[in-house]
């Protein structure tokens, strides 16, 4: 994706702004040499210019193979990027299981795999030049073969003959600079090509909200889902209403987070129904719009890099110093806050990097907590966390007022004493748990 909207929207912005004005003022010029040859000597005009046609099928030719070459050093050199990005993100990883020689060999392996696709592009690029340089040369051979014959002939003078050269060359070079710029064309369509399949990409449904935001419940009834032909999720039911803390506890690999997925609407082709709803009454069908109503702490580490300040405004952008405190007071994270040397304006790393994984966490908390949105989502949200702190968290929400609905997906069963009821998934269906 990286690759798709940098280098290939590169060559495609580059194509528009030099490539595609160079070729119209060459056809331009083409034409006007052509017709002032024409005038002269309609049969050498003719004559010069039938080469154009040859040199077309050539040029198509050869723009086939080259845009499948381009494709594949778009492709490799995504691979190359998205290897090295990897690597670097999940360094620490690397390192604990020693796989550094691994990584370069790998790295360097993807490297050589672009340099050959690059190299094999090169070659078929001037292949082609080079026969596109024969065949003029040989048109220029020919025409001057012509205007020997004609003066032989004293048909013409040898003013004409160097004016007939002269113009003949004029034809050739624009028709010439026309083929040297097919391997450009060739790599903006590629480039294009690829760019459209983004494009191509369904856009999300996103609806304006209908319903107030405000007290908000959800109901499921019979969601069936599957990142492949197997189903992970299968007829499910569950009904959470406005307010109640609902903690889904289980294994691995259940489904857990794939309902969350589902409810924040980031997967489409659902069978089923999600729904929101409020107090009032009001219903509506989850959509990319009804993320509003929701705050969401995902899995793992999820800041950003920059400051601690901006990392918190990612959850409302508008809100303000006091609320930002109040945030990160209720996610049990001011304190440690304070004490760094900058405060809310300390610097850290992408990842995090620079503060504690449980700092982290509390951060991405107060980051949701700040949206005061009426339905929080907790997705292994307190997993680095201390017990203590854990319970001073869920104990602060819990204060919020209006009561926000939270769903909590957790593996500690000592949160339970804060959750109205507990659901687990199990065979691909949703029950109820007696707390």
């Amino acid at each position: 994706m990286v690759t798709r909207l940098s280098s290939d929207a590169g060559n495609v912005a580059d194509g528009i702004v030099t490539v595609i004005p160079t070729i119209f003022r060459l056809i331009i010029e083409l034409v006007a040499t052509f017709f002032t040859l024409f005038y002269y000597e309609p049969r050498l005009a003719i004559f010069a210019l039938s080469i154009a046609p040859i040199v077309a099928v050539v040029c198509f030719l050869l723009g086939r193979k080259l845009k499948v070459l381009q494709v594949k050093v778009q492709e490799t050199e995504s691979a190359y990027r998205s290897f090295m990005q990897e690597s670097l993100s999940n360094l620490l990883v690397v390192k604990a299981f020693a796989n550094e020689q691994y990584s370069t060999d790998k790295l360097v392996e993807l490297r050589d795999e672009r340099f050959y696709w690059v190299l094999k592009k090169s070659k078929m690029g001037i292949i082609s030049s080079t026969i596109m340089s024969i065949s003029f040369q040989l048109g220029y051979i020919a025409a001057f073969a012509f205007g020997a014959i004609q003066l032989s002939r004293k048909v013409i003078t040898y003013g004409t003959m160097s004016v007939f050269l002269t113009l003949v060359n004029r034809i050739q070079a624009p028709v010439m600079s026309l083929a040297q710029y097919v391997p450009k064309v060739v790599n903006i369509l590629a480039s294009a090509g690829r760019i459209i399949e983004i494009q191509d990409i369904p856009m999300e449904e996103k609806l304006e909200n209908h319903i107030e935001a405000e007290n908000i419940g959800i109901n499921i009834n019979n969601l069936t889902f599957g990142y492949t032909e197997e189903e992970v999720l299968e007829g499910a039911n569950i009904q959470i209403r406005p307010g109640e803390f609902v903690a889904i506890v289980g294994e691995s690999g259940i489904g857990k987070t794939t309902l969350v997925r589902l409810i924040m609407s980031f997967m489409s082709e659902v069978g089923g129904c999600i729904e929101f709803n409020n107090s009032l009454g009001q219903v509506e069908k989850a959509n990319a719009g009804t993320r509003n109503f929701i705050s969401y702490v995902p899995q793992g580490n999820t800041l950003f890099s920059g400051t601690i300040r901006e990392n918190v405004r990612m959850g409302r952008l508008d809100c303000t110093e006091e609320e930002i405190v109040e945030a990160l007071t209720m996610a049990s994270g001011y304190e440690f806050v304070s004490e760094l040397p900058n405060g809310l304006d300390t610097v850290i790393g992408e990842s995090g990097h620079g503060i504690s994984e449980g700092q982290a966490q509390r951060i991405a908390i107060a980051r949701a907590l700040v949206r005061k949105a009426p339905f929080l989502i907790l997705d292994e949200a307190t997993s680095s966390l201390d017990e203590k702190t854990e319970l001073s968290v869920l104990q602060g929400i819990q204060n919020i007022s209006p009561r926000p609905t939270c769903l909590l997906i957790t593996h500690r069963r000592s949160v339970l004493k804060y959750c109205d009821r507990e659901i687990c998934i199990y065979e691909k269906k949703i029950f109820e748990q007696l707390i």
